[in-house]
């Protein structure tokens, strides 16, 4: 069986005119099917920085990263993942917000648009379609 996600010897510094900070050195893992993976650590430690690599949000500066063993690039919708800050915005219904990425990317598709319509019944959160974020609850708001 194959992994179904390698990381391999990645490493990412971000850059200020004050100089360079290390987030991640030379971090390898494989993710196999059907495997949970927890990340794990103090605060500013590159946990979010690795799921933004994973994601291709950012790249490496070094060590590749594969999904399905296709290299993980940028604007890949591949993989998605929830912030610890939702950021959603109150101007918009919930139903609005979360059509939001389909709208942005061009893509309100009819079959889209019910599967939206679905995700909705599904968790729940139908009869909230026209509330505003700040009438949800934290875990309805995720």
């Amino acid at each position: 069986m194959n992994p179904i996600l390698k990381v391999r010897d990645v490493c990412l510094s971000y850059h200020t005119l004050s100089g360079e900070t290390p987030a991640l050195s030379h971090i390898s893992f494989d993710l196999m099917p059907g495997e949970f993976l927890s990340i794990v650590g103090p605060s500013g430690c590159g946990k979010s920085t690795l799921l933004n690599l994973i994601a291709g949000l950012l790249a490496p500066e070094c060590g590749s990263i594969t999904l399905d063993e296709k290299p993980v690039s940028a604007g890949s919708t591949a993989v998605g993942y929830m912030l610890q800050k939702d950021h959603l915005l109150e101007w918009r219904s919930i139903y609005k917000n979360i059509l939001l990425g389909l709208e942005i990317r061009k893509e309100l598709t009819p079959e889209k648009l019910s599967h939206a319509e679905e995700l909705l019944r599904i968790y729940g959160l139908d009869r909230f379609r026209d509330a505003r974020p700040s009438q949800l609850s934290g875990g309805m708001r995720q």
